[in-house]
């Protein structure tokens, strides 16, 4: 005699799925988020490296890294400048000399100073 599934036994199976992926999907955007906001301090720091790589070889900071365009081409650094989930700028005016990741929507920022090792910091609301 063959055996086989339900119809109520089928859809039971789908409904507990449904509940758990209901449960997954939250977490999996505040995740994704958290992601995010590592790979702009990442790159910030990276930044700030190769500010001070050319400090050292120039004797000043680069003052003409205002945009990712900027920062790809004078740090030589490899950020994409469109679509990104981050833009980053930088300013060099007499001790603020900072970098910054905006995220693209404009809900969060994140800030590092060239010349200090502290982490970089958040503005905004950041996971």
């Amino acid at each position: 005699m063959r055996r086989a599934f339900t119809i109520l036994e089928i859809l039971v199976a789908i409904i507990m799925v449904g509940i758990l992926a209901g449960l997954a999907l939250p977490q999996f955007s505040i995740i994704k988020e958290r992601a995010l906001d590592k790979e702009a301090k990442a790159n910030l720091v990276l930044i700030r490296a190769a500010q001070n790589v050319y400090h050292l070889e120039n004797n000043a900071y680069c003052g003409s890294c205002s945009t990712t365009l900027d920062i790809n081409t004078n740090l030589k650094l490899n950020f994409p400048t469109t679509s990104g989930s981050w833009v980053y700028n930088g300013t060099v005016l007499g001790y603020a000399n900072q970098a910054r990741a905006t995220k693209d929507d404009g809900s969060r920022y994140w800030t590092i100073n060239y010349t200090d090792n502290n982490d970089p910091i958040c503005n905004g609301t950041c996971l």
